[in-house]
């Protein structure tokens, strides 16, 4: 059974530092996966500030009533996490919700819940005044942008890099 819950950040650190990890490393950019396995890229970012950084982000985004921090199961064990938070553009009227993670563990990809998860975003965005839901990921992860589309987003913006050198691998 697919359930959902609220995310306390204290007890399911881990468990989202490893949904976290899995959403970065596949929306990277194409030298990241082709120069490091997922393992060693998890690996590496635990040993970073990055972890604490990401957990505080999301622990200050709970203040806010409207954000979006969800963690989903299937039979009791940890499948996806889904958080989207709020901006409020002042001067123009204008609330954008960002989903700023989506990810589903491997073992329960293709099961569905991604599209569940964005199903609720958007209408939690809907629910909470929202004018747009933005989403973004990595040109090369053709699953997430296939979902994206078929749940009726649109391409808004397109971002370039320009690679010098490769980093010395992790």
């Amino acid at each position: 059974m697919i359930t959902h819950r609220r995310v306390d950040v204290e007890r399911d650190a881990e468990t989202l530092y490893e949904l976290h990890t899995h959403a970065n490393y596949f929306s990277s950019s194409p030298w990241v996966t082709s120069s490091t396995s997922f393992e060693r890229y998890r690996d590496h970012w635990l040993t970073t500030p990055q972890p604490k950084e990401f957990l505080g982000n999301v622990k200050k985004s709970l203040k806010d009533p409207r954000t979006v921090a969800e963690l989903w199961e299937v039979d009791g064990e940890p499948a996806g996490f889904v958080h989207v938070r709020f901006t409020d553009v002042e001067g123009y009227g204008f609330t954008h919700a960002d989903v700023y993670d989506l990810a589903v563990a491997p073992e329960f990809r293709r099961m569905g819940i991604g599209s569940q998860m964005m199903a609720f975003a958007e209408e939690s965005a809907r629910e909470s005044g929202a004018h747009a839901l933005y989403i973004d990921t990595g040109w090369e992860n053709e699953p997430a942008r296939s979902l994206y589309v078929k749940r009726g987003f649109r391409a808004r913006e397109i971002g370039y890099e320009m690679l010098f050198r490769r980093p010395d691998p992790l």
